[in-house]
């Protein structure tokens, strides 16, 4: 299974640190399970992302489900840079595709990847699990303390390959962190994980995280209390690519 970490830009446009451009377009992968694009990067004109050179990230989606690499993936990059105040058109900064194909690709290292445009490139952090299973993580909201609500951050790390997953944080991930009443959390992430590992699910801030075993398949759920009174189930269900 394949695993995205983060995108980020690289640009000459940001090199005099004075002037954040703004970005927009799409990034997805499709794999041989259904050649669907699954987006991991997907804005319009009229809702772009600001990028300058402390904050060069994209804001990732979650992926609607695992990316298959049981035969193939290609992943395609359209990101634009809408037009600056006085210019007349916008600037096209990575429009290409690459394939990870079976077979060609390292397996169970961390690699880059890169798409070249005319006004910079687009870099990809990766692993390609040869064992991989796919981890759906949701969350049930149990209890919320009275008052205005209050924003969460979220990340995952695994302990035997010490892979990093940013879930929810304000640099490289597209989700609304807040949280303002009892119940299900809007959005689901779902990763790719070696089997036989362990995925723990930390809230950052400074309590114990919670872990879950990686599986073939299986539901886990466990509860979460926050330093606030919160509470927070977390169900993690794992599966495999359907060949």
């Amino acid at each position: 299974m394949l695993q995205l970490f983060c995108a980020r830009i690289q640009t000459f446009l940001l090199a005099d640190n004075t002037n954040p451009i703004e970005v927009y377009g799409h990034i997805a992968v499709r794999d041989s399970e259904d050649y669907r694009r699954n987006y991991l990067f997907n804005r319009s004109r009229d809702n772009p992302l600001t990028i300058n050179s402390a904050s060069d990230y994209l804001r990732l989606l979650s992926p609607k489900r695992g990316m298959s690499m049981q035969f193939d993936c290609l992943v395609e990059v359209d990101i634009r840079i809408k037009a600056f105040s006085g210019d007349t058109d916008d600037k096209t900064l990575v429009d290409g595709c690459f394939d990870l194909i079976e077979g060609r690709s390292a397996l169970d290292v961390l690699s880059r990847s890169a798409v070249e445009g005319e006004h910079g490139a687009l870099g990809f952090d990766l692993i390609i699990f040869r064992r991989g299973v796919e981890a759906t993580i949701c969350m049930n909201f149990l209890e919320v303390p009275d008052g205005d609500g209050f924003n969460i951050k979220m990340c995952g790390f695994t302990a035997i390959w010490k892979n990093l997953y940013a879930f929810i944080d304000d640099e490289q991930c597209e989700c609304d962190s807040f949280v303002s009443s009892v119940g299900k959390f809007a959005r689901y992430f779902v990763a790719a994980v070696q089997f036989d590992d362990t995925l723990f699910i930390d809230f950052m801030e400074g309590n114990m995280p919670i872990s879950f075993e990686a599986a073939i398949h299986g539901i886990e759920e466990k509860v979460y209390h926050f330093r606030n009174g919160a509470a927070v189930s977390v169900k993690v269900s794992w599966s495999t690519a359907h060949y």
